[in-house]
């Protein structure tokens, strides 16, 4: 539009200035009328990014009102996936969990196929680490079960896999593994679920079976428990994934069989609790992971028997809701992997990301403003 009214006007000035009859007065007139030239130029590039402005802010707000009706109505959910990654497809077999590493690259936990299958943040798969990469008895005994990974502020892959922990550096290489199988001495799992990186690179092993949290330095040093069995307020029955929030020093776990979220601190004493059983808003069918976006303060929480994903403020508060039983875009069937992604230039403005993986597939789900 700048550009024809600029065309426009230059086309009146120069049958102006050919109508002058000498040098000089074409050169008065030049003087004359670029001031004018200027300043409407000025003004034409002002309307223009005004109008670019207001296209934006249109845009904008209708995105806004799609993410919102895909949040509020199952019939429209699939509007807020930005991609879909199909079991089966991309060389993935089945997805349990998932973390981000630290070029913001999206690492599945094929429980299938033991490996781990990595994507960047739009979905594109990379490559695959796993048992093509060792010795075949290495192989068995380092991924075989492979439950989940996390990363520590060296970039090494700690794994849970096998009944024990499992450590590779950025290279890919395996440093050491420690735990067995058992319940009687400290550093003995059965059936860890998951794992997480709290401060100082120390390790958290939900110890799903054995009902409580073992906590490990960086060396695999076994340091106390946290938690204890039962059904009491302050018990866990058959926790299964964790998220350390940072700002506030705590853990949220996700108590599975209480339907609740039990939240500790990293010395282990008990907080409080969050939702219980049911379908209603802030309630829980067996939860079974916990994310945190610590920019800004939200928490999601995987609702396996519910079949959706749960949204809480820092403090347990509800939000929002999202997704019902399906294998469509937007549905889920047992959803377990949660991870928040990283998107471009992310800043206060920036779109909240939710990668989820359930029984199906893995989908990238924009998170509405709140």
């Amino acid at each position: 539009m700048i550009l024809v009214m600029i065309t426009a006007l230059l086309a009146v000035f120069a049958s102006q200035y050919r109508a002058t009859a000498t040098c000089k007065t074409r050169l008065a007139f030049l003087e004359e009328h670029l001031t004018e030239l200027t300043s409407k130029l000025e003004h034409y590039q002002r309307l223009e990014r005004e109008q670019l402005e207001q296209e934006r802010i249109r845009a904008s707000q209708e995105h806004y009102r799609t993410i919102e009706r895909a949040w509020s109505d199952p019939a429209h959910a699939a509007d807020a996936v930005r991609w879909e990654i199909a079991a089966g497809t991309n060389e993935l077999g089945k997805p349990f969990t998932m973390a981000l590493d630290h070029d913001g690259r999206i690492h599945v936990v094929d429980s299938a196929q033991h490996r781990l299958r990595i994507f960047d943040r739009n979905g594109t798969y990379i490559k695959t680490f796993g048992v093509d990469h060792l010795e075949a008895d290495e192989a068995q005994r380092l991924f075989q079960a492979i439950r989940s990974v996390s990363f520590d502020s060296r970039g090494r892959a700690i794994m849970i896999a096998g009944g024990r922990v499992a450590i590779f550096d950025r290279d890919e290489r395996w440093v050491r593994s420690y735990g067995e199988m058992g319940s009687l001495e400290p550093g003995m799992f059965q059936h860890p679920q998951f794992g997480t990186v709290v401060d100082q690179d120390r390790f958290l092993v939900v110890d799903t079976f054995n009902n409580k949290l073992q906590l490990f330095d960086r060396d695999g040093k076994w340091l106390h428990t946290i938690g204890s069995a039962g059904n009491l307020e302050d018990q866990l029955n058959l926790p299964y994934g964790v998220a350390f929030d940072k700002q506030e020093r705590r853990l949220i776990v996700a108590n599975a069989m209480q339907h609740k979220l039990a939240v500790y601190d990293l010395d282990g004493a008990f907080v409080r609790s969050i939702g219980g059983k049911g379908s209603g808003k802030g309630q829980f069918m067996q939860p079974v992971q916990v994310a945190i976006h610590e920019q800004r303060g939200l928490i999601a929480v995987s609702d396996l028997a519910n079949h959706r994903v749960v949204l809480l403020d820092r403090r347990g508060g509800f939000l929002r809701q999202y997704g019902s039983k399906g294998t469509a875009r937007g549905c889920f069937v047992n959803p377990r992997g949660l991870a928040f992604v990283v998107s471009e230039g992310e800043d206060n403005s920036a779109a909240v990301l939710l990668a989820v993986a359930d029984d199906h597939h893995v989908q990238l789900i924009e998170v509405p403003a709140v």
